[in-house]
């Protein structure tokens, strides 16, 4: 007779289940590495949700059911600490980090060390020796307290006042990088606290501002809020669907203190299951730290980190020597929290400038009482369009705080009410165009001038044409396109070729001279033989980034044959979608730009309508046949990006379609993650295109 296989009873198939589903979560969030499809998991966590439901009695503490939430609470309760949670000690210069060794060093009477540090203060260097210590990020989040008896989580609760927190215990569980449970021995099973931050990744905190938009509902100031608010709702199965992310960095037992050395600890979190942030360095100089934290001033400003620090935390490694250095007040001796310069600042919004780009779309751009912002004076700030402006409600005279990132001009962040004038109202963008008088017109968010003759669009297409990455004229710069503009010199990209005919009268401008206008002219000159794709990118069409122009001059065979293409065969080449293609039949049968085509040809720009060599498909290489699109600030240019993944045979275009395979989506991604989340586009973060460059490979997912 066959073997007839063993009933299992739901008591043991909830912890089959439960086992599973735990061993898949870890390996997914924390290792990195999904060890079954999606489907999988979701099949056996709606079972385990049937099986408790159907017994109730069997939902385990630690069940992974309770990872998508529970019902709402009245309040959240209060709840002490297994022993009290400390702040350290602020310190804002190189002389304060000093200072902190030296009083560790005068309280262990450590004579030898006191006397390099206070030589080196002689000197005023950083050349000096410290106690081998470990710096890690300070995270900009939620600090949190998490108990566990027996390696069983139990309770989670914030600092509070550092002796008492609020017990968020329903709504940390649905956080996925934390263990519901750990296989604990020795000390490890004895109930202790696990320490760490709750935070958002910049992602995570675009995402939840998305969702909020779409409802209607007010947005979160900046991710740091946004966590702290996520976690303290009263509805754990909202906090369930936000990706709320831990670090954790201390491990406090309640009978005793728990004091190996600070690297060490680190390492045993990790083993645990928990996540540690992996940036952790140890040093033995000041020197060492004096660098490390110049390079953090650097790398914070590019946003290449994927979230928020607010400075570096020191820690003596030592655990004897934490031990014997003890507490003083409500702060460790042994440990110090180095705040870098503020990434945002108070300042006044003085006035609002509207300006009029080349496509005629009004930007408002914010004036500000100069402040100065991680080492810079900034004086100007972007609002984007209305909408933007009525979301902040930003008003001529606030008090705003203002954030720089990167290399992109700085946006206002919110407004002090506080500190409203009275006589503050809401600002309208104007209904005329600020150039030329135009009554303006609305597409969507944007608000257009429609005027051909636009002094200000003509100026922008003026510039764009000549700028670095369109047809190079180096010498000619803005002031120069505006002051020929005036003259009227210059009112068409093919006028840039009959400037020779004012060389006298350019040569007695005040700031010119004999030499500086033959370099002027001898660059526009050289522009002549510039490629097909810089001059088509150059004209400005609508939807024609950089990427695009190339793309469409490879595939056509140049710009001649490009204009007679029908928009039906503009459809048939790689990467052009509807909307790209209909713009281009619309600019390809505009009269004024045939008629300027025409007039270039005719003046000597004979490079640019030169025939090239037809792509034939991808070529040979890893990723080849794939698409991608590159959006946001990341930590290389987007130049460095795209010059890489075409060695790898990947084509790179402008604009997100349905024909797009991944969009490289860094800081301030704005419509195109949205373009790509509704389109089922793979999205690549800092980190997994940099596994990209790396391997040389296609993401694994």
């Amino acid at each position: 007779m066959p073997h007839k296989p063993r009933a299992i009873s739901p008591k043991e198939r909830v912890r089959q289940l439960s086992d599973s589903l735990h061993a898949w979560s870890r390996a997914y969030h924390q290792d990195d590495n999904p060890l079954v499809p999606d489907t999988v998991y979701d099949e056996a966590l709606r079972e385990l949700q049937r099986l408790e439901s159907e017994h109730p009695e069997l939902r385990a503490p630690d069940s992974p059911t309770r990872r998508v939430g529970a019902e709402a609470r009245d309040n959240l309760a209060k709840h002490a600490h297994l022993r009290p949670m400390l702040s350290l000690a602020n310190a804002f210069s190189m002389d304060e980090v000093r200072d902190f060794y030296k009083r560790a060093a005068r309280y262990l009477q450590d004579e030898s060390l006191l006397a390099k540090l206070e030589a080196s203060e002689e000197s005023r260097s950083t050349d000096c020796e410290i106690y081998p210590s470990i710096v890690e990020e300070k995270m900009d989040g939620l600090a949190m307290s998490l108990t566990y008896e027996k390696g069983l989580l139990t309770r989670a609760t914030t600092r509070g006042d550092g002796e008492v927190g609020e017990d968020v215990t329903d709504n940390v569980r649905t956080v996925r990088d934390i263990p519901l449970r750990f296989e604990a021995e020795g000390t490890l099973s004895a109930p202790l606290e696990v320490r760490g931050e709750i935070y958002l990744d910049h992602k995570g905190f675009a995402r939840i501002n998305e969702e909020l938009a779409k409802e209607g509902t007010k947005l979160f100031a900046n991710p740091r809020n946004a966590a702290a608010g996520s976690t303290r709702l009263l509805n754990s199965r909202t906090t369930a669907k936000r990706p709320l992310r831990f670090a954790a960095y201390q491990i406090v037992a309640a009978d005793k203190d728990i004091r190996v050395d600070q690297h060490e600890t680190l390492e045993t979190l990790r083993k645990l299951g928990f996540p540690v942030n992996p940036n952790f360095k140890l040093i033995r100089n000041l020197a060492d730290f004096e660098k490390l934290s110049n390079q953090y001033l650097r790398v914070r400003q590019t946003g290449e980190l994927g979230y928020d620090i607010d400075g570096l935390v020191l820690k003596i490694d030592s655990g004897d020597l934490q031990r014997r250095l003890g507490n003083i007040a409500n702060s460790p001796r042994w440990g110090l929290a180095y705040k870098l310069p503020a990434m945002e600042a108070l300042t006044v919004l003085e006035k609002i400038e509207v300006q009029v780009g080349r496509t005629g779309a009004l930007t408002p751009v914010a004036h500000l009482k100069p402040v100065n912002l991680s080492g810079v004076v900034v004086s100007r700030a972007t609002l984007h369009n209305q909408d933007q402006i009525d979301a902040k409600d930003v008003r001529v005279g606030d008090t705003v705080w203002v954030r720089r990132a990167g290399d992109v001009i700085p946006e206002i962040v919110k407004v002090d009410l506080t500190q409203r004038p009275p006589s503050a109202t809401p600002y309208r963008l104007p209904t005329e165009c600020p150039a030329c008088g135009t009554r303006v017109t609305q597409d969507k968010s944007s608000v257009l001038c429609p005027s051909p003759t636009c002094p200000a669009k003509i100026l922008e297409r003026l510039r764009h044409f000549c700028s670095r990455r369109a047809m190079d004229v180096r010498g000619l710069g803005d002031q120069w396109i505006e002051a020929f503009y005036n003259d009227g010199w210059l009112r068409r990209v093919s006028d840039l070729y009959r400037l020779r005919d004012h060389r006298a009268e350019m040569e007695v401008r005040e700031g010119l001279g004999e030499k500086s206008v033959e370099k002027m002219l001898n660059a526009i000159e050289a522009s002549k033989a510039q490629t097909p794709a810089r001059m088509l990118f150059g004209l400005g069409i609508d939807l024609v980034g950089e990427t695009t122009a190339e793309e469409l001059i490879k595939g056509s065979g140049g710009i001649r044959k490009l204009f007679s293409l029908s928009e039906e065969d503009l459809l048939a080449l790689p990467n052009v979608g509807a909307e790209t293609a209909r713009t281009l039949r619309e600019a390809m049968t505009d009269p004024k730009l045939l008629r300027e085509l025409e007039d270039l040809e005719q003046l000597g720009v004979t490079g640019p309508f030169r025939e090239v060599e037809l792509a034939n498909g991808p070529s040979d290489g890893p990723l080849a046949g794939q698409v991608f699109v590159i959006t946001g600030t990341l930590k290389q240019s987007r130049d460095e990006i795209r010059d890489a993944l075409k060695a790898m045979a990947a084509t790179v275009t402008d604009s997100v379609s349905k024909k797009t395979n991944y969009l490289v989506a860094g800081e301030k991604a704005g419509s195109k993650l949205k373009k790509a989340t509704d389109l089922g586009v793979r999205v690549l973060g800092q980190a997994e295109l940099d596994e990209v460059l790396r391997t040389k490979k296609l993401p694994n997912y």
